[in-house]
């Protein structure tokens, strides 16, 4: 008997600690996730601190979880699988020698920032580290739902660390631009969404008078955050994911009361500017001026991409090599295709953005008839970012995509309890 009670307690205090590391294991991941290269002013290498982490949970699930069901959607398995066989055969066949590991070289920006270039290896890596991470991710936010809520703070949280004791700030065309934890300005500006409608989520889990004053602070940093990447595209995002949430969660006169506030507490800031910002922002802003860059260059790539679409329509360029396809233009130095949606494309061919596609249809499917609002304005902001950005190389896009994955599942989950509780009455 006694022996039985010491073996229940031996078991129930392991169970305790593996819970206890768990949790501590996906706080940290999710507090250093916006915790990039943008950080070199710090002593330590913090960036790499999210990796560790993220390595050590898919450890962690591969020792100590035994069980193997999988509970992600048929689409996603699908793209991902594909994926992974097009990268094989790629790899092996057309091209093993993109499996170049290190840094190809580095190039010295303001500041004494440097901003290095990965060989291919690292990339392709780096894509599959984040993916397993994401899916791991998925499946513990799914066992246990006080996990999200612990994760989104700590993301937040750990987003707003990194723009109160100062990220990267550079000057380009004149405008002070701020990219955070990160290099991108862009990216940092998704980040300070993502963080925004997590503090937002927060608020509302949580009644406590202190915590919502806290998440409040969140959500007002994370704003400025947006502001001050001078992000076109991504201030584009926040406003149109900040509309849909508005028109699904108030009623008329509530919305037109909360866009009077909103144009009042802008215009009383802008006139409070300094006058080389308000210049500019103006500058920034100005549709002239997006005309004359053409969108930073985007036009031009895309335009290039799109005109050498016969290299990679059916076969794909493989990835972490979309640059062959435009090595013979002038904006091949531009680098990336800047749009997610183009970068399948050219990486997979018609079969891989047809797939990615599948997914993003199945996700808009199903999040957007579940009940949750602020995810459901995240996805809007992810979408809407994918235009300017290529981010499937990036923490946040399969951070999110976690998040999707799991709200996605629970939304198939109540569709198939009512559909039992309607044919049963």
């Amino acid at each position: 008997m006694e022996f039985g009670v010491q073996s229940n307690l031996v078991k129930n205090t392991s169970y305790q600690l593996q819970y206890f590391f768990k949790n501590i294991l996906v706080s940290f991941s999710a507090f250093f996730a916006t915790w990039g290269e943008g950080m070199q002013h710090l002593s330590i290498n913090v960036s790499k601190f999210f990796l560790f982490a993220a390595l050590a949970l898919i450890i962690y699930y591969v020792l100590l979880v035994k069980e193997r069901k999988s509970y992600l959607s048929k689409s996603f398995k699908y793209l991902i699988c594909f994926i992974s066989f097009h990268t094989l055969i790629y790899i092996f066949v057309f091209n093993p020698d993109v499996l170049n590991f290190g840094i190809q070289s580095s190039v010295r920006l303001q500041n004494d920032f440097s901003r290095e270039i990965e060989a291919g290896g690292n990339t392709i890596l780096r894509f599959f580290i984040f993916c397993a991470y994401s899916c791991v991710l998925t499946y513990f936010l799914l066992k246990d739902k006080k996990l999200f809520f612990i994760y989104i703070f700590f993301y937040s949280l750990g987003f707003v660390v990194t723009l109160l004791i100062g990220g990267r700030t550079f000057i380009a065309e004149n405008t002070i631009r701020v990219s955070g934890g990160v290099m991108d300005p862009n990216a940092m500006a998704f980040s300070a969404i993502i963080s925004f409608f997590g503090g937002l989520y927060c608020y509302y889990k949580c009644k406590k008078i202190l915590f919502r004053v806290l998440t409040i602070g969140v959500m007002l940093i994370s704003f400025v955050g947006v502001i001050v990447s001078m992000s076109r595209g991504g201030i584009l995002a926040f406003a149109l994911a900040g509309f849909y949430y508005l028109i699904h969660k108030y009623k008329f006169f509530h919305l037109l009361g909360i866009f009077l506030l909103c144009v009042v507490m802008l215009g009383w800031f802008y006139t409070r500017l300094p006058i080389e910002m308000k210049t500019a922002i103006e500058l920034r802003f100005s549709i002239d001026k997006a005309k004359e860059d053409r969108g930073a260059g985007r036009l031009d790539v895309w335009g290039d991409y799109l005109s050498n679409i016969d290299k990679y329509f059916v076969s794909g360029m493989g990835m972490a090599n979309e640059r062959a396809a435009i090595k013979d233009n002038y904006t091949h130095r531009l680098n990336i295709t800047h749009n997610q949606y183009l970068q399948y494309f050219v990486e997979y061919g018609i079969i891989g953005v047809l797939l990615f596609f599948y997914y993003i249809v199945s996700l808009i499917n199903g999040i957007m008839k579940g009940n949750n609002l602020i995810l459901s304005s995240i996805f809007i902001a992810m979408l809407v970012v994918m235009f300017t950005l290529d981010i499937d190389k990036t923490r946040d896009y399969w951070i999110v995509l976690a998040w999707m994955n799991t709200e996605y599942f629970f939304y198939l989950k109540n569709r198939i309890n009512f559909n039992e509780n309607t044919i049963m009455h």
